[in-house]
């Protein structure tokens, strides 16, 4: 489970050979959170707002390269 991207105690991490649809799991201290790639929606989980706005922010600038690592990955 690579670590993508750490910001402000924030891990972006993605799966080798994950579930569809592909996704990105955000951690925050005992928060989890899946964001599709494509959408930016929630799949299950939640994280705090604030934390959220900074991984999807991130996310949205990289989203190619999220693209990338998911076929990459699987």
């Amino acid at each position: 489970m690579p670590c993508l991207k750490q910001i402000q105690g924030i891990k972006v991490e993605m799966y080798f050979n994950d579930h569809l649809p592909p996704h990105v799991h955000v951690l925050y201290n005992e928060f989890e959170e899946l964001i599709e790639i494509e959408t930016f929606r929630t799949y299950v989980g939640e994280v705090p707002p604030k934390q959220r706005k900074l991984a999807v922010t991130w996310m949205e600038a990289h989203q190619d390269f999220l693209r990338n690592k998911w076929e990459e990955f699987h």
